[in-house]
């Protein structure tokens, strides 16, 4: 099946191009694709039987992102207590940083992408 692509020249259409279509441009597989708001996203070999976990992993990204930064984000360790010299310090350091006071790792977005993989296989 041919379609003919047409590009406006004044008032007028003119055609431009032929676009054959071809419907088995897919690999051979099962695909998810996953259409929300500002994005789009398409998986390649899905196996059935994790297709609604890498869906809902999919869907939540943005928000198990905050949680991984919120879960990874600096701060003191735990196990002793800080002197008052090193609290001050610390709100010093977070002050001059402002909102963005977490030590820089790896892209969450990665590490989320890692786990996306580990599940689809």
């Amino acid at each position: 099946m041919s379609e003919t692509i047409y590009r406006k020249v004044g008032r007028r259409y003119v055609p431009c191009a032929e676009y054959e279509y071809r419907g088995d441009l897919w690999p051979y597989g099962t695909h998810m694709t996953v259409v929300a708001p500002g994005n789009g996203i398409t998986r390649y070999q899905i196996s059935p039987d994790r297709a609604a976990l890498v869906a809902v992993l999919d869907l939540k990204r943005d928000r198990i992102m905050a949680e991984l930064k919120k879960a990874i984000d600096a701060r003191p360790a735990r196990d002793k207590p800080l002197t008052p010299k090193q609290v001050k310090a610390w709100r010093d350091w977070q002050a001059a940083c402002g909102e963005l006071y977490a030590v820089t790792v790896p892209g969450i977005g990665d590490a989320f992408d890692a786990i996306v993989k580990i599940v689809k296989e």
